[in-house]
């Protein structure tokens, strides 16, 4: 998913996951640690960048929900799971930061993992993201796809079907 993602036009991967290393044809690449490391990015810092690559999305929610439980202690339940309240914030500070990539004129390309459902015999694939950021997720993407391999040939598929998701 990553090396595929380093084809677009002059890539940056923000590495939230930590294993853009073992990418085909790795280009520039930060490697993300805490929302910090991103929360103030420029125009300016990315003028060499047409794409933004976000690997993966799921991580970068994970990381700024630790960045909102700093700020506010109702983000998270004593046991470490997001709360209600937490969830609204993660979706607000998820879709400003998102405008502010777009603002700057940049294509923004998000990789997730993705988790299988089953019901029955059949097996469904969705996107391994937690909350009502999953939905704006999905309404705000151009492009959904999903890439599995067909013997040896890597396909990425935009169109929706029973067993998975696409736009």
């Amino acid at each position: 998913k990553s090396s595929l993602a380093f084809s677009a036009s002059r890539p940056l991967l923000l590495d939230f996951d930590l294993g853009a290393q073992s990418t085909v044809g790795r280009k520039d690449t930060v490697r993300v640690n805490t929302w910090a490391d991103i929360a103030d990015l420029t125009a300016e810092d990315l003028v060499n960048h047409d794409t933004i690559i976000v690997d993966t999305v799921g991580r970068l929610l994970d990381v700024l929900v630790l960045d909102l439980a700093k700020r506010d202690s109702k983000v998270l339940r004593k046991t470490g799971e997001i709360t209600l309240q937490g969830y609204g914030q993660l979706a607000n500070a998820y879709k400003a930061w998102v405008k502010k990539i777009q603002s700057f004129g940049k294509d923004l390309v998000l990789i997730s993992h993705y988790k299988e459902e089953k019901n029955g015999d059949n097996t469904y694939v969705r996107l391994d993201i937690a909350g009502s950021t999953k939905q704006e997720i999905l309404k705000s993407a151009d492009l959904l796809g999903y890439m599995y391999m067909s013997g040896n040939v890597r396909t990425l598929d935009f169109n929706p079907t029973e067993s998975h998701l696409g736009k």
